[in-house]
């Protein structure tokens, strides 16, 4: 330790020095340290002092041992006159603040009030009931106007709700009939369209068999005018009659350039020129000989100028 400066040297013999004090020795050991390192001793000087210290007080007990008798340590707890005095008179100061304190704070909060007390006090809360009792009220009213708000809405609320199930209601009732009523319609046109096919079938199939009747009548009278003589006139006559079932006779209708009038058949003047262009109408030699020939020809050529209606109506008998 000679190489330490001699100034750290004198903080290390100071601090052996206040270890070997035997008022220090009593103290915990930390308690010592700490006050070293106030001193700003480092660890390593105060573990110097402290190896220093305790060699010191070994040598010590190893001398004071061996030659003197051990000495008793002086009781310092042992208490005078003064101590006592100093006791007394910190005991009678205390005693008497808190005699003070509890006169001035204890006894009267202890103490009953008095009936002046008694009535402000009553006063008092009487007010304060009023004040709550009128607060109470208030918040009593508003909470009746209140509800009474909530209860008409809520009716109104509840006449709205049955009037939107009205119109709703009314809606969807509406919506069925409008599709019972489409259903009807849409029914009526299937039927009316169907009556419509039907019909137009039917008169098809009519115009169809009265076509087909014309042209068997027509065969049929042609066939017989081609095998009856008899003068033109007779054939314009016969032109002129009407044909049965109201349908007008072939060569009426106009041809349309082809030949065929507007039902498409081929007028029948013109079938008949052509037979009586291609062959004179007459009776075969073979008949003449028969007697009255000639005068039953004349009468049946009378009497077909005469009364052509007449004559049709031979025709279509036969």
């Amino acid at each position: 330790m000679s190489s330490l400066p001699s100034e750290r040297e004198r903080l290390i013999s100071s601090a052996v020095g206040f270890l070997q004090d035997p008022s220090v020795e009593t103290s915990p050991l930390a308690k010592r340290i700490a006050f070293l390192e106030s001193k700003g001793l480092t660890t390593s000087e105060i573990e110097e002092a402290l190896r220093r210290a305790s060699n010191l007080s070994n040598t010590r007990n190893l001398f004071f041992s061996g030659g003197y008798p051990q000495s008793y340590p002086v009781d310092r707890n042992a208490s005078d006159w003064r101590d006592w005095f100093v006791m007394t008179v910190m005991g009678g100061g205390v005693g008497y603040l808190l005699i003070n304190l509890a006169r001035k704070y204890l006894i009267p909060a202890l103490k009953p009030p008095t009936q002046t007390e008694l009535e402000e006090a009553q006063a008092q809360l009487e007010q304060k009931y009023d004040e709550v009792s009128g607060f109470l009220e208030t918040i009593r009213t508003d909470t009746e106007m209140i509800k009474k708000e909530m209860t008409q809405q809520t009716e109104k609320l509840g006449l709205a709700m049955k009037d939107v199930e009205l119109a709703v209601e009314e809606c969807l009732s509406g919506e069925i009939k409008r599709d019972q009523s489409l259903h009807t319609v849409q029914q009526e046109v299937e039927g009316l369209r169907t009556s419509i096919q039907q019909m137009i079938q039917s008169n098809k199939e009519a115009q169809t068999a009265a076509m087909v009747d014309l042209q068997t009548e027509l065969k049929s009278l042609k066939s017989l005018m081609a095998a009856r003589p008899g003068p033109s006139s007779s054939i314009s006559s016969l032109a002129a009659v009407p044909s049965p079932n109201g349908i007008p006779p072939r060569h009426s209708s106009p041809p349309n350039g082809t030949g065929f009038n507007s039902l498409g058949i081929q007028p029948q003047s013109h079938s008949l020129s052509e037979s009586s262009d291609a062959r004179p109408i007459g009776i075969p030699k073979w008949q003449l000989a028969a007697s009255g020939y000639n005068t039953a020809t004349s009468n049946n050529t009378q009497t077909h100028d005469a009364d052509p209606n007449s004559n049709q109506t031979g025709l279509m008998n036969r």
